[in-house]
């Protein structure tokens, strides 16, 4: 008897029908099961893909009878079991976790009563596909548009390269790479920019795997933050999806007019042109619009942090700015014009604040010195260097300046003397140089209820303080104060009583009442006051 396929044959032989050699027969009835088997073959792939993070299955079939028991000889990756459903099939499944990654070998076996069989199994865990950059026409100038990249070019196309070779049959298949419903580009996060048409290149199956989506109806988009969003959905060539969305943010920067604030000190007093700089000054904030660039961390020519970036000049025995911008003094080999005096600048820190702002560039001056008391010209260089993310210069190319006075009183004890004894002559010294004072053109005080009508002259500080022996009928402003009609505490003082003995002009001041007016002209403009008395003072 020859079996024509695996399996088990039963045969049944009657009681009395089978005579053995020496003539006895059987006196009952017998049964018996042939197996007849076959070779055992694994015929299944002998490799398989699993992707991190979503289930996978791949089914282990092998041929051959009695059905086998199939097990895996090594232990598998995190995550992955063997399932032997005892009919000569078996299932590897499991979601592996991110740790499994990379290539196993091991030996799948099938084992039955008459045979075995022995398969040498590769069992690859692969991250999904995804993106692993977005380039752009125009170029951004490095080849990839990355996140939160702030460029100036014109942009009508956007390039997403992809990992893994992505399905590629049909833009009307909803997974498939080449439909334009699954990418979505906004504007400053409200309106949808259209993606016209996609197209896909593998490169001969070998990669890179480039998709490129026509956006705007190949209009350049316009300023504004972008953000680019690819559905996780959207499957590779092995029907694996990406998994979740893809989102790349990006900035359109065009040329915009940009402000620059300085403020000094602890940033706590705003710098504005004119100013007059009451305390010691070692150092500067300057606070940007926008953030800007320091790639190179003071090292690039375009730093916020380079000190070449800054530039603070006085004059010479000239008294006239030469250097009228940062350009004029690289182009005199990074030295003064003239016999502009250049006082040294840096180091230099910047906060940008996590890229949220303020964005605040901090500067030591004259070596972190105090500067001396005299006039300034600081220049935030916009015509030679700084530049925001975009690679706009500043102030559309033009530096951002700004003059200040430092006047400092720190050796000044006490007010000046006011005045001479009444009815007496005193004899006065020549007035020498150094203590003349400055004359304020068409600037005068007048106090109504005084009749009081007096002009005011600048007083210049000395180391000891204001020397006002010599102002006989006129005001002083105390020079180191806020200058008349400006921002601040003025301070004007006037003699009592005069060398000649007689009334000053303000022998009468102990006479102003709450609510008096004082009126200072400059000018031709006037400015009126109010006498006040602050509570729990005496004047």
């Amino acid at each position: 008897m020859i079996p024509s396929s695996e399996g088990t044959v039963t045969l049944d032989i009657p009681a009395a029908v089978a005579v053995d050699a020496i003539g006895f027969s059987n006196l009952a009835a017998e049964q018996f099961s042939i197996v007849f088997g076959m070779d055992l073959v694994i015929t299944s792939p002998d490799h398989a893909a699993f992707i991190v993070g979503i289930p996978n299955t791949f089914n282990i079939t092998t041929s051959g009878f009695p059905f086998p028991t199939i097990s895996a000889a090594d232990t598998l990756p995190a995550g992955i079991t063997l399932i032997d459903h005892h009919d000569g099939t078996a299932t590897l499944e499991g979601t592996p976790e991110m740790t499994t990654l990379g290539t196993y070998t091991f030996d799948i076996s099938a084992v039955n009563v008459l045979s075995s069989a022995v398969q040498n199994f590769s069992l690859s865990i692969e991250e999904s596909a995804g993106i692993s950059k977005v380039e752009s026409i125009a170029d951004t100038g490095d080849s990839e548009l990355s996140e939160n990249e702030h460029t100036n070019v014109s942009i009508t196309l956007l390039l997403p390269v992809f990992s893994k070779d992505m399905q590629h049959i049909s833009a009307l298949d909803p997974f498939d790479v080449l439909n334009p419903s699954l990418y979505h580009l906004k504007i400053n996060d409200l309106a949808d920019i259209s993606i016209d048409h996609v197209t896909y290149d593998n490169h001969s199956d070998l990669g890179p795997f480039v998709a490129t989506l026509s956006v705007n109806g190949g209009i350049p988009l316009i300023q504004g933050k972008y953000k680019l969003t690819i559905d996780g959905s959207m499957k590779d060539r092995s029907g694996f999806p990406i998994g979740s969305n893809f989102e790349r943010v990006f900035y359109i920067d065009h040329q915009d007019p940009k402000t620059v604030i300085i403020t000094i000190g602890n940033g706590n007093s705003l710098f504005t042109n004119g100013s007059t700089i009451d305390t010691s000054l070692s150092g500067i904030k300057v606070t940007f619009d926008e953030d800007v660039s320091n790639s190179g961390n003071g090292t690039d020519p375009d730093d916020v942090t380079n000190p070449f970036n800054y530039l603070l000049l006085q004059t010479g025995p000239d008294n006239i700015y030469n250097t009228n911008s940062c350009l004029a003094f690289a182009n005199n080999g990074n030295s003064p014009v003239g016999d502009d005096i250049h006082i040294p600048t840096g180091t230099v820190t910047y906060d940008n604040h996590g890229g949220d702002g303020p964005f605040v560039a901090t500067i030591a001056l004259n070596e972190g010195k105090s500067l001396p008391n005299g006039y300034y010209r600081l220049f935030i260089c916009g015509s030679t260097s700084i530049v925001y993310l975009a690679k706009n210069p500043i102030n559309y190319g033009k530096d951002a300046s700004i003059n200040f006075r430092v006047l400092v009183n720190q050796s000044v004890e006490s007010n000046p003397l006011t005045g001479f004894r009444p009815g007496a002559l005193t004899i006065l010294p020549q007035q020498t140089d150094d203590k003349a004072y400055h004359p304020s053109g068409n600037l005068w005080l007048q106090i109504p209820s005084l009749n009081l009508e007096a002009d005011i002259t600048g007083v210049p500080q000395a180391a000891d303080g204001w020397d006002v022996t010599w102002l006989q009928d006129q005001i002083g402003w105390l020079e180191g104060t806020a200058y008349p009609t400006w921002n601040g505490n003025t301070v004007l003082t006037a003699h009592a009583y005069k060398a000649d003995g007689l009334p000053g002009p303000f022998a009468s001041l102990k006479n102003l009442k709450y609510g008096d007016i004082l009126i200072i002209h400059l000018d031709g403009q006037s400015y009126t006051y109010i006498g006040v008395v602050p509570k729990g003072n005496i004047c």
